[in-house]
């Protein structure tokens, strides 16, 4: 990668994070949605993720597949201590 390229991967990965969280924020929220099979999927999807990394060519791809990936997994617990 690039070294002018940090500060923009730096950006996208905060994006994808953001968007990562709202997306299960809101799925979590919806009433006939079991948060617990959802953390559970959640957990299964991030594992497929690790799984398929080595087999992505490029490192901006790895990246922000993986972060929006895990914080699906890290939105959650909140939700089913508090719900």
């Amino acid at each position: 990668m690039p070294s002018g390229n940090g500060e923009l991967l730096v950006m996208v990965l905060g994006g994808v994070s953001g968007v990562g969280r709202l997306i299960s924020g809101k799925l979590g929220d919806v009433e006939c949605v079991n948060r617990v099979r959802f953390q559970q999927v959640a957990f299964m999807i991030y594992g497929v993720t690790t799984i398929v990394l080595p087999f992505l060519k490029s490192f901006e791809g790895k990246s922000n597949f993986h972060s929006f990936t895990l914080d699906l997994t890290h939105t959650l617990p909140p939700r089913l201590t508090c719900g």
